[in-house]
């Protein structure tokens, strides 16, 4: 069949770092050893061992233990079985076609592998025996792994393997009429390569690289095999107590290189026993109780004794027994095939339960009743026990209890006829009822106050005859309902007592009256423009105080008084502050301030910046004033009669002049250069891609305005712009600029394209002019090196230079048709250097062409 292929970009690979743990191998222990020691489980026994026909009491290196707990290999430890050295398996990944030794074993084949794999099959590795299972099952779980993956599936080196079992029951097509059992789950189907890969039944496949490829080529944890499958289970009905012959091979097939190995679990080499469920059970005391069995696995039927202390005390799947304590019950169950397992079950009685509320408050004069919670089983066969302060006071489930004098515990107390037992306490209290009391609000006193009378003005609760005390800073000074109590501020404390001694206290307050803060409105501070003028200041309002006004004074900044009037006016030659007082019937005075000053001015400036003007052109200058007392008039030198702009056309740098004065006379002045300005642009293009630039400018002065021509077409006002090529040929880019000044300046430059890097993966060395030379494909190459390797790693071939081919030629003769590898290295125009590696598939007859 003729088959297409499409070239690829090779990619550039990186590489990754390796980790330190690490499938191992052991070739020491002989096939029968491996067999006992490690393949085996429970429910087996093993006779007849032989290795590839021969006795197996002598250690080949096709047989190994392994331990994979450090590896990716997915099983902890067991046995390996390999077509060449086990050591062959240890990682990392870094040989696309391990072969130990090379060349192969040199072994034979096996019958039932051949016909498995259609064809011949070497180095075979074939572990077999005779068992005797004691359930109805066999099972364990493999793993298949092999270099020929993936290059070869499908390919015709279809490595197998298999588990021919026979023996009673069994009837297969394979030697001794044994079936394998070496299936993809579910199915019918044979685990091999061609069946479980990446394409088939995926799920079961693990991809471990080519031997060339990161991670796998240096993590130490990667197995050396290029694929294997997960964790897959063989297992078969079998007869309990029949002998049984299993068969376990693998072998390579179509050739004798690139090893193949399938890893057996550790232990899992077994027929399954009965498995127990047994849960403890806790009822009552002196109830029944019943314990119920639950058995897994093994053969049918089940024979089922139960004892205690050595006598038997029931069979079958449960048992019913009357609860006295704890009381541990063994099982014993053997099942059809003879497999016997035990195991103990515990019948507890649940202890008593009594819980009771944590406190109980009795109210004066009443009683108090106390209850015990008992849980779901109640009362029945219990004795119930109620003590305080060390007597009993009580035997029922309920009592009633006085109101104490001191809060006193109480112990609820519980037992059974099984020496279980439970307390629980409740702390008892009594309850005076409350009292409570309102007062006369507190009293603010009025300056001129002369007294108030304060009282108790209601009662709630309490019981009997109700007393007064009045205090006043610790003194009693009054005992009734009522206190007349005088003008001074002063706190007056009342404490109300009934019959039985429940207290309620309350407070009354005696204040003085406060008064607002009197305030002065005035008609505020006053500013002139000069120093000499006159500025007045008035009062506008007055508030607060007792509104009761007696006086009013204004004073100057020395304290000497102004005026008593209502207003004022003085003359201000600098900021003076002046006070005016208020004063009410009750002596309460309050204050306000009114500054008159001479406005303040920030120092005069004016400002002219230098400026730049294109040749032959011309530029406003405008003079900005600041500062001073406004008005500004502007003088500039060489220009009569103008405000604060000028227009200049210099055809050489030159200063120029001016002065402003303000409304008071002050003067500033300041001057400006004017200088001409030469622009210069430089285009900076960088390569962001094979055909995709940044392009920016190196501009003096600095540009602000853009407009780019990238000679396709395409342009763009954009200070920094970016710009991809279609089929890039030689071009020329163009900017002009423009800086703030609106000056002008203008570059160019000349791109070439990138160089380009592609090769075919399949060609036809056949004379026919068509596909007859492989090699790189290239644009703008400066440097190409390239050597070919066969299968087994052999350098073949070299080729050197940019459009440099190879013939399909070793040493002037045809190679083979088949997969080569190769490895290069190339850069050129915007290319750094890079290194890669592929596959290359030689095709068709170069016979009539040698």
């Amino acid at each position: 069949m003729k088959r297409s292929y499409a070239s690829a970009l090779i990619p550039l690979v990186m590489l990754a770092g390796s980790a330190t743990a690490q499938l191992t191998v052991n070739t020491s222990q002989s096939p029968a050893d491996l067999v006992q020691n490690v393949l085996l489980g429970g429910g087996v026994s093993v006779s007849n061992i032989t290795f590839n026909g021969m006795p197996a009491n002598t250690p080949n290196f096709q047989a190994a233990s392994f331990n994979g707990a450090g590896s990716n290999v997915g099983l902890s430890a067991g046995v390996l079985l390999a077509t060449g050295d086990c050591g062959v398996a240890i990682g990392p990944n870094n040989n696309s076609g391990a072969t130990a030794p090379d060349g192969g074993v040199g072994g034979g084949g096996d019958n039932d592998l051949a016909a498995l794999a259609g064809g011949t099959v070497f180095d075979a590795a074939v572990l077999e025996f005779d068992f005797v299972p004691s359930g109805g099952q066999i099972a364990f779980d493999f793993v298949f792994a092999s270099e020929e993956y993936l290059e070869y599936v499908g390919a015709g080196f279809n490595d197998r393997f298999g588990f021919f079992l026979s023996g009673p029951g069994i009837n297969g097509p394979y030697s001794n009429n044994s079936v394998n059992i070496a299936l993809v789950p579910g199915t019918s189907t044979p685990v091999a390569i061609d069946n479980v890969n990446n394409l088939s039944y995926p799920a079961y496949y693990v991809d471990n690289g080519d031997g060339w490829t990161e991670p796998y080529y240096s993590g130490a944890q990667y197995i050396q095999f290029d694929g294997f499958t997960t964790p897959i289970t063989a297992s078969h009905e079998v007869q309990c107590g029949q002998t049984y012959h299993i068969k376990l091979a693998v072998a390579d097939a179509g050739d004798p290189v690139l090893d193949s190995g399938v890893f057996l679990e550790a232990g899992a080499f077994a027929s399954p026993v009965p498995v127990l469920t047994l849960n403890d059970v806790s009822v009552p005391c002196m109830t029944e109780a019943t314990v119920n069995l639950g058995v897994t696995g093994g053969t049918e039927p089940y024979d089922v004794t139960w004892t205690q202390n050595g006598s038997t005390v029931g069979t079958g799947m449960s048992l019913t027994v009357t609860a006295d304590g704890t009381t541990t019950y063994q099982v014993s169950v053997t099942d059809g095939c003879g497999g016997a397992v035990t195991g103990d079950v515990q019948v507890t009685t649940i202890a008593p339960q009594v819980t009771v509320p944590a406190t109980l408050d009795i109210a004066c004069g009443d009683e108090g009743a106390l209850q015990m919670n008992l849980g779901p089983n109640g009362s029945a066969g219990l004795t119930l026990t109620w003590s305080a302060n060390g007597s009993v006071v009580g035997n029922a489930e309920n009592i009633n209890v006085p109101p104490p004098a001191q809060p006193t515990w109480y112990v609820a107390s519980v037992s059974d006829a099984c020496g279980g037992s439970a307390s629980d306490s409740t702390l008892v209290s009594s309850t005076v009822p409350p009292i409570s009391i309102t007062v006369s609000p507190d009293v603010i006193m009025p300056c001129d106050g002369t007294g108030a009378t304060i009282s108790v003005t209601g009662v709630s609760g309490g019981t009997g005859a109700i007393g007064y005390v009045w205090t006043s800073n610790g003194t009693q000074v009054g005992n009734a309902q009522d206190l007349a109590v005088g003008p001074e501020q002063a706190q007056y404390t009342v404490t109300v007592t009934d019959d039985c001694g429940a207290t309620a206290t309350s407070t009354v307050s005696i204040t003085a009256q406060t008064y607002p803060d009197i305030v002065i409105s005035t008609t505020g501070n006053a500013t002139v423009a000069c120093p000499g003028q006159t500025a007045s200041a008035s009062v506008s309002g007055v508030s607060g105080g007792t509104g009761n006004y007696t006086g009013q004074v204004w004073t100057d900044p020395d304290g000497a008084t102004v005026t008593t009037d209502n207003s004022f006016t003085a003359v201000v030659n600098g900021d003076q502050t002046y006070t005016v007082t208020v004063t009410d019937h009750c002596g309460h005075t309050g204050t306000a301030q009114v500054t008159l000053a001479v406005e303040y001015h920030t120092p005069l400036a004016v400002h002219l910046p230098d400026a730049a003007v294109c040749e032959n052109g011309s530029r406003e200058l405008i003079a900005q004033a600041t500062g001073g007392a406004g008005g500004y008039t502007y003088a500039w030198s060489g220009f009569p009669d103008v405000d604060s702009a000028v227009t200049v056309s210099p055809t050489e740098p030159e200063t120029y002049f001016v002065t402003v004065t303000d409304a008071c006379g002050i003067t500033a002045s300041d001057n400006a250069l004017v200088t001409i300005e030469h622009p210069v642009s430089t285009i900076v293009a960088e390569s962001i891609g094979y055909d995709d630039f940044a392009f920016s400018t190196n501009s003096l002065p600095g540009a602000v305005q853009y407009a780019w021509e990238f000679g396709d077409g395409h342009t763009s006002t954009d200070a920094r712009p970016q710009h991809a090529y279609s089929e890039m040929q030689v071009t020329t880019v163009t900017v002009h600029t423009w800086t703030a000044n609106g000056c002008p300046a203008t570059d160019t430059i000349v791109l070439t394209p990138g160089a380009q890097l592609f090769f075919p993966n399949a060609f036809t060395p056949d004379g026919d002019g068509i596909n007859d030379f492989f090699g790189a494909t290239g644009l703008n190459l400066d440097e190409f090196e390239m050597l070919i390797f066969n299968r087994w790693g052999e350098q073949i071939a070299a080729i050197t230079g940019p459009g440099a081919v190879w013939d399909g030629r070793v040493n002037g003769t045809r190679a083979p048709d088949g997969v080569y590898v190769y490895s290069f290295r190339a850069a050129g125009n915007r290319l750094q250097e890079i290194k890669g590696t592929g596959h290359v598939t030689l095709l068709g007859d170069l016979g009539a062409a040698e």
